[in-house]
C-alpha cells in the first residue's frame, strides 16, 4: 500500500521543486538592481542567494525551460507565446546572489533601474 503512494508523493515533490515561470516571478520581487534597462537587467539578492544557487532559465515562443541546483534539475514548461512578464525569448540566470535577465521584446517587468532604484 505504501509503494503505490510513493511514486505520487514523489512526482508532487518534483514538480514544487521546479524553475517555473511563477517561481521566476516571485523570485525577482526580492531582487534589487544594479542596472536596468528595458530588455536587460543585472540585478543581486542577499535573502535568495541559496535559493536556487545557480540556475539558468529560457523561453523561446512558447516552450519554456529551465536547468538548476535542485531536487529536479531540469525542467520544461508550455508558455504563452508572448506574455508581458517574459516577452517571446527571454534568458534568466541566477549565480549565488548574482541575478541576469534579458528577453524580447522589452517588457514593463525590467524598466528603467540603477543601484537599487526602479524608475519605470
Amino acid at each position: 500500500l505504501l509503494e503505490s503512494k510513493l511514486p505520487a508523493y514523489s512526482a508532487a515533490i518534483a514538480v514544487k521543486n521546479m524553475t517555473s515561470t511563477n517561481e521566476l516571478k516571485e523570485m525577482k520581487q526580492n531582487m534589487c538592481p544594479c542596472v536596468a534597462c528595458f530588455c536587460v537587467e543585472h540585478s543581486c539578492t542577499l535573502s535568495d542567494m541559496m535559493n536556487p544557487c545557480l540556475m539558468i532559465s529560457g523561453k523561446v515562443c512558447c516552450c519554456a525551460g529551465s536547468v538548476a541546483c535542485e531536487r529536479c534539475p531540469c525542467h520544461c514548461e508550455p508558455d504563452p507565446c508572448w506574455s508581458e512578464e517574459r516577452g517571446c525569448c527571454e534568458v534568466v540566470s541566477k549565480v549565488l546572489c548574482c541575478y541576469s535577465e534579458m528577453q524580447f521584446p522589452p517588457g514593463k517587468d525590467i524598466g528603467i533601474g540603477c543601484c537599487g532604484i526602479v524608475c519605470c
